[in-house]
């Protein structure tokens, strides 16, 4: 057998073991076999698609499988509850990033999200990193490549989403940048090649939303919840 069918059989079941690993935790209810299952099907999976480009040479086998690994790691992180290292599981979301049912005393009642949650039980520590980076990308692209139509439609929507946010962080009496001083001044300093609009948007939008609060924050559960207190 020559080495061009090896690699064709083996990209088969590379793309095979990832599939039933991914598509397979669907089926399972267990969320140890769960666990096991996505790290089986995405390792084994992820070496046979690897190997399989080694005529191309093993630079190439190690930028793909280093490329798979962060794709394969990034989803576990911000899609699921597979990454547990010293029996905690590690995860964006709240939900996620809490114990495996069978840990949890089932008398026990579920807690609230915190106050400055956001939608999905995502920390404001853990979101307002996630949005450094969203500020960064553009705003690189914008300083490295300069400012057309490929870049600027997405420092746009970089903008528009900070005016949306302090709107909403105002609406719910929440602090400037939901008390994330750190994450906000250095998504401003990555800004300066958009003129800090970002920043100055997202202040624009808190002013906004302290004069006339409107939107979600008006009829989140959350929100509701500390009614009582914001009105105290």
């Amino acid at each position: 057998m020559t080495l061009e069918t090896w690699s064709h059989w083996l990209f088969i079941a590379g793309c095979v073991a990832l599939g039933a690993g991914w598509l397979g935790t669907a089926f399972v209810k267990d969320r140890q076999y769960e666990r096991w299952l996505y790290w089986f099907g995405s390792l084994t999976g992820g070496a046979f698609v690897s190997l399989s480009l080694a005529d191309r040479g093993w630079n190439t086998v190690v930028i793909v499988a280093v490329g798979l690994a962060l794709v394969i790691v990034f989803q576990a992180y911000f899609k699921t509850p597979y990454i547990r290292i010293r029996g905690r599981n590690h995860a964006f979301s709240m939900q996620d990033s809490a114990p495996d049912p069978a840990d949890v005393d089932p008398d026990e009642p579920p807690s609230m999200p915190p106050r400055d949650s956001y939608p999905g039980r995502i920390t404001a520590r853990k979101a307002w990193w996630l949005f450094v980076a969203i500020v960064a990308i553009p705003a690189l692209g914008g300083a490295l490549t300069g400012w057309d139509a490929k870049t600027l439609p997405s420092a746009g929507l970089v903008c528009l989403g900070a005016l949306v946010s302090g709107i909403d962080d105002a609406t719910r009496k929440l602090p400037k940048a939901r008390g994330q001083t750190t994450q906000a001044i250095i998504a401003a300093a990555l800004s300066i090649s958009m003129a800090f609009l970002p920043a100055i948007l997202y202040l624009l939008g808190y002013r906004i939303g302290t004069i006339r609060p409107m939107g979600y924050g008006l009829r989140d559960p959350v929100a509701r919840h500390y009614a009582k207190e914001d009105d105290e």
